[in-house]
């Protein structure tokens, strides 16, 4: 379903009504992303990543936390997210407690069918234009898929730090430190 979305795509924050679309996205972009990235297809693996990220929103949502989520709209329909909130304990393990205060982006999911244009690059520099208007200058960014991982180094460089062989042999897990200087 690739097609010029310039005029059709839309990112703002999400609302109560779009819990089970969100919940649906979820359950349709982890099982793609594991077939993707040749992990093996371990239901429980996919059931707890997508009851993580449902637990993540229902925070949002609850404001039982401080974060913050965008959705990317086609159409009415979403096709992407993102979130930004506390570092997670792959952050704090990987980078030795160096990174456990700052914040981290994470949650970048899009549709399989848009994914290839453009919309989780366009997530994240909106999310960082969130960020800036909260003056949050630093923050982190993490990985274990290998094909984001491409994407990442792509636009944010090299990592900061590397968790060699997390995953299994030469299946290693990437930890970003992004520091924005807004000029003011």
């Amino acid at each position: 379903m690739k097609k010029d979305l310039k005029d059709h795509l839309i990112i703002g924050p999400p609302n109560e009504n779009d819990l089970k679309e969100l919940h649906r996205l979820f359950e349709r972009v982890l099982p793609h992303t594991f077939l993707k990235e040749g992990l093996p297809s371990d239901h429980m693996a996919i059931l707890e990543e997508v009851e993580d990220k449902k637990e993540q929103l229902e925070a949002y949502f609850n404001k039982s936390q401080v974060s913050e989520y965008l959705v990317a709209r086609v159409d009415d329909q979403i096709v992407g997210t993102i979130w930004y909130g506390r570092s997670g304990n792959l952050i704090k393990e990987g980078s030795n407690g160096q990174l456990s205060n700052l914040g981290e982006i994470g949650t970048v999911f899009v549709l399989p069918d848009y994914q290839g244009c453009g919309i989780g690059k366009k997530l994240f520099l909106a999310m960082e234009d969130l960020l800036h208007s909260k003056q949050i200058e630093k923050y982190t960014l993490d990985s274990g898929y290998t094909h984001a991982q491409e994407v990442w180094k792509h636009l944010l460089g090299a990592p900061a730090y590397i968790m060699k062989d997390k995953w299994g042999q030469g299946i290693d897990h990437y930890i970003w430190l992004i520091e924005k200087a807004w000029q003011k």
